[in-house]
């Protein structure tokens, strides 16, 4: 490894040879020399791999790899780290900048303190007939976070920062450590960063832009066919191992979280650009778009999530989606496509009607819907019963011939709220093994909270259990 090569700067490019001189041009005229370039040509058409040769030949410390198929810049990202010899690792896109000369400079002055993330400003810029026109920008204020309670750090980063940004220099020993590649499982920055974040013990924010992002010359114009879930499994083992219980802070994490995962279902649903991980664009069938919507939700993270967020307002923005999608696929023909579907076709047709056109809600109820409801809300893949906040406009419909379904309805609804009860006694006993009591106490009081809204429909033997087991975690023995 060449010890005098401080930053790995990777370049993923299709297609760009209008921009790609302007953005290594900036990198060649760094004051900092200590640096590589390490540029990947994903297939492009037009001559952007003659310019990356062009470029390696100007500078030794330019390297290029050429591949005739796109795979887009998080797989891009990953071949690029297995190259590197630098200490820190920031990405460059084809179409953007570093700002000045003395960008990477600035970078280079905070290196004495050995950071794991260095955070930066930007610029915002727009390309019109050759000329950059500046937009607007950021400077944050300078920070440093030394690792003593992750939930804030994550929480000030994501609402202050740029957690899912290009604007950082990671170390690459801690991106190699934690198996972060941008890839897999960690992919592209929202997912890697927010694990980068939660694994780094000293992160530093600097106030000075680095970067110029060109708003209107973006590479990446669809959505990417993938649930970003693992964010919350980041922040998740954080909370045990390093992290404060803070509820909160983790809502406003939750929030951030789940909230991009909404547009990019939302999105997906109403008709938006589709990428598969590679970034190439992608036609699906409707069916196949209703399963992806199945599939966020039957992800333990999204229970979680939808928990510690706003859970009704989400059931109800993402029953829309579900509903509009299904529609367009009963319109086209392919409902009964390969695809399957597991059970919120059901939830739909008990709580809606098909007009010929969209889905519509019902104002009466039958035993045929409370049976189709019954079957989406307690099938074993929907882990989190969602949809159990949209039943309530069926309650006046319950007659003696559906009581049953509806209390079996019910009855797997105090299931669930047990087995959150349970899982937050889980995290109470990791904690209390850290000695960190404070942080037990806000735990087992959420837990009682929950316990008192079902412990009218609970039988005694089981609200002794759990009271018991509370007990159990509240011992210091």
């Amino acid at each position: 490894m060449d010890s005098n090569v401080i930053f790995s700067i990777f370049m993923c490019a299709r297609n760009a040879e209008k921009t790609i001189n302007r953005a290594i041009d900036s990198v060649i005229f760094q004051n900092c020399k200590n640096w590589e370039l390490i540029m990947i040509d994903n297939g492009s058409e037009d001559k952007t791999w003659l310019l990356m040769q062009a470029a390696m030949e100007r500078d030794s410390r330019i390297h290029g790899i050429h591949l005739e198929h796109g795979i887009g810049w998080p797989k891009g990202v990953s071949i690029c780290m297995e190259y590197a010899v630098g200490k820190y690792m920031t990405f460059l896109a084809a179409d953007d900048f570093f700002v000045s000369p003395g960008s990477l400079y600035a970078v280079e002055c905070v290196l004495s303190e050995n950071p794991d993330i260095v955070f930066c400003g930007h610029m915002t810029v727009q390309l019109n007939k050759n000329m950059y026109n500046i937009c607007n920008g950021i400077i944050p204020e300078r920070k440093i976070y030394q690792g003593k309670d992750k939930i804030f750090e994550l929480f000030d980063i994501m609402t202050s920062v740029y957690y899912n940004s290009f604007f950082h220099f990671v170390s690459l020993e801690v991106l190699r450590k934690n198996k972060i590649d941008f890839y897999e499982p960690f992919y592209a920055d929202y997912e890697g960063m927010t694990e980068a974040i939660c694994r780094s013990s000293k992160i530093i924010v600097i106030d000075y832009a680095i970067y110029a992002l060109t708003i209107n010359t973006s590479q990446s114009k669809g959505m990417i066919w993938k649930n970003y879930v693992m964010q919350w499994r980041s922040v998740k083992r954080t909370i045990i191992e390093n992290g404060k219980f803070d509820k909160d802070r983790l809502c406003h994490i939750a929030f951030i979280i789940f909230n991009n995962n909404f547009s990019i279902l939302k999105n997906m649903c109403f008709g938006g650009k589709i990428q598969d991980k590679e970034m190439n664009f992608i036609t699906i069938s409707c069916m196949e778009k209703l399963r992806f919507v199945e599939e966020l939700l039957e992800k333990e993270e999204t229970v979680e999530m939808l928990f510690f967020t706003k859970r009704r307002y989400y059931t109800e923005k993402i029953f829309e989606c579900a509903k509009y999608v299904y529609s367009q696929g009963i319109l086209a023909g392919d409902s009964n496509n390969v695809v399957k579907i597991k059970w919120i076709d059901k939830l739909i047709l008990g709580l809606c009607f098909f007009d010929g056109e969209k889905f519509i809600d019902k104002t009466e109820f039958y035993k045929q819907d409370f049976q189709n409801v019954y079957y989406a809300l307690c099938n074993e893949n929907n882990i989190g019963m969602f949809g159990y906040e949209l039943i309530s406009v069926m309650q006046i419909f319950v007659t003696p011939e559906v009581e049953k379904i509806w209390l079996e309805i019910f009855v797997r609804y105090i299931d669930l709220i047990k087995q959150k009860i349970y899982e937050f006694l889980f995290m109470a006993t990791e904690i209390k093994k850290r000695g960190r009591w404070q942080e037990v106490v806000i735990i087992l009081k959420e837990s009682i909270s929950l316990l008192q809204q079902i412990a009218p429909y609970l039988v005694e033997k089981d609200l002794m259990q759990i009271k018991n087991d509370l007990k159990m975690v509240i011992d210091r023995g």
